[in-house]
């Protein structure tokens, strides 16, 4: 199914280029799953994309702990215990924890009320969806 997907021109006073944001909005189709995308795309651009979020994930959990002062020793056992798709989510005080999608969805919904839950999960899936758009917009340029 094809995903609508709206984009919007930033604008910048220090370039001087355009003074008023131009959004375009259109159609695009994906596949509806991995073997869908792979015949699409071919089975290397969707790995190298692939590649590419986790190395952007990596490191930003590396600068992370960099800038909290932990050991190299800290740094490698980080690298160890990374898994691609896995979201780092708060827990009470601050403090972290690895959890996959489905961990934080059952705590969450124990948390907070069902309306506070519609609102973080439409916000979650909006960013997705951003985020998502953002990565195939990259690999298909």
């Amino acid at each position: 199914m094809a995903e609508a997907i709206k984009v919007t021109s930033p604008t910048s006073k220090a370039t001087g280029k355009r003074a008023v944001p131009r959004e375009y909005s259109f159609e695009y189709y994906r596949g509806d799953n991995l073997d869908e995308a792979v015949e699409l795309f071919g089975k290397d651009i969707i790995f190298a994309k692939f590649c590419q979020q986790d190395d952007t994930d990596l490191g930003n959990g590396l600068r992370r702990l960099m800038n909290e002062d932990k050991t190299d020793a800290e740094l490698e056992a980080f690298i160890v215990a990374h898994k691609p798709g896995l979201k780092r989510v708060g827990k009470g005080g601050g403090a972290k924890k690895k959890a996959g999608v489905k961990e934080w969805a059952a705590e969450y919904q124990n948390a907070a009320t069902a309306p506070e839950r519609k609102a973080e999960l439409k916000t979650m899936i909006v960013n997705y969806i951003a985020e998502q758009n953002a990565i195939l917009a990259a690999i298909t340029n």
